[in-house]
């Protein structure tokens, strides 16, 4: 995804009229290496990332070793110098809550696509929420590219109450159910998604259904419900334990031991006029908010029945939306489609900028 941003970066600054923004790159890191660009006016050319390992060769040849804390100084330097000093974070690391907040601090806005610090300890989502007016930007988080937070924080700010958000987090899951669907074998359409990239390194981080909840749970806590992971009913597409402990090698080796099993939820499902979907539901009508997460049989006039490979949807029903619900629907897998809506998130970053 960070070559697909870099990409994108660079597309804008050399489009034709541009965006009204002069777009600078000033620093590139990952978890080993990190390049800055040295003194007062200097930038990164963000082409190089057009070579599809050009940014790691370049961290690796001339990079120095990751430092946040350098990092950070230099991000406080750049925000010292006007314009909207940006730090974007693309990475799944833990404990990233503590640099977005020193770089709040510092003048700086935040662009985040990790879930991770939005979906820990309640402190911490709230500590983020404090600092987001205006200065931190997770749209990727949970919609990649579609707007699926600033749709929720639209309905809340005009006054409305969501009752229900439902739907498809997972346009891997998307792809897998929509293979079954067409007859496809389990392990073979897990196979294809590996390889077109669509589910993680290891494909159990996807069938777990964690990354599915942690959306869910980000979602429920915009809403304003102090939820943790633990009061979410997170059911795994494949609940397989026997498979979930076992080196990536003899998982894959042992997998279409379970293709009887996924074709057998199909064929039932279809006998009963109904199709499968992996889905996400948040209801707070009742005295508690529930959240729940799993593989369930829905009728052929669901919303999510029949959604094309890797689609996501996000259904809201509210006070005003309560009839015929409010549904965002499009791709939710792909580096390609993840970097957008890290980069429109920049854009607002931008637009959004404080006034001194």
């Amino acid at each position: 995804m960070g070559s697909a941003f870099l990409r994108q970066l660079s597309a804008a600054r050399n489009a034709p009229g541009g965006r009204g923004i002069d777009f600078e790159l000033r620093a590139v890191s990952n978890s080993r290496h990190m390049h800055l660009a040295g003194g007062a006016g200097r930038e990164l050319d963000p082409g190089a990332a057009h070579s599809p390992e050009g940014w790691r060769e370049l961290l690796e040849e001339e990079g120095g070793v990751a430092d946040p804390g350098r990092l950070l100084d230099h991000l406080g330097e750049a925000a010292a110098g006007g314009g909207r000093a940006v730090l974007v974070d693309l990475t799944a690391s833990p404990g990233m809550g503590r640099v977005y907040r020193h770089a709040v601090a510092l003048g700086a806005a935040v662009v985040s696509a990790n879930k991770l610090p939005f979906a820990g300890p309640i402190e911490d989502f709230h500590a983020l929420r404090a600092a987001r007016q205006r200065a931190v930007f997770h749209e990727a988080t949970v919609g990649a590219g579609l707007p699926v937070l600033h749709t929720a924080d639209l309905l809340l700010r005009a006054g409305d109450r969501i009752d229900v958000v439902s739907g498809v987090f997972s346009g891997t899951l998307a792809y897998l159910t929509a293979e079954l669907a067409a007859g496809t074998a389990w392990s073979e359409a897990i196979g294809r998604a590996h390889r077109l990239g669509y589910t993680e390194p290891d494909p159990r981080d996807d069938l777990g259904g964690m990354d599915v909840a942690r959306k869910l749970l980000i979602l429920a806590r915009l809403c304003g419900f102090d939820l943790d992971l633990e009061d979410l009913d997170v059911r795994p597409m494949l609940d397989r334990p026997d498979l979930a402990g076992l080196p990536l090698e003899e998982f894959w080796r042992r997998l279409p031991e379970t293709d009887g099993e996924m074709a057998d939820r199909f064929a039932q499902a279809r006998g009963d006029g109904r199709e499968l979907a992996y889905l996400a539901e948040l209801d707070v009508r009742g005295p508690a908010p529930a959240a729940r997460v799993g593989l369930r049989a829905v009728p052929r006039d669901h919303p999510a029945a029949g959604l094309t490979a890797t689609e996501n949807m996000f259904i809201f029903r509210s006070r005003r939306y309560e009839i015929r619900p409010l549904i965002v629907r499009g791709p939710g897998a792909g580096a390609e489609v993840t970097a957008a809506g890290v980069f429109g998130d920049v854009l607002r970053a931008h637009a959004e900028r404080r006034v001194a």
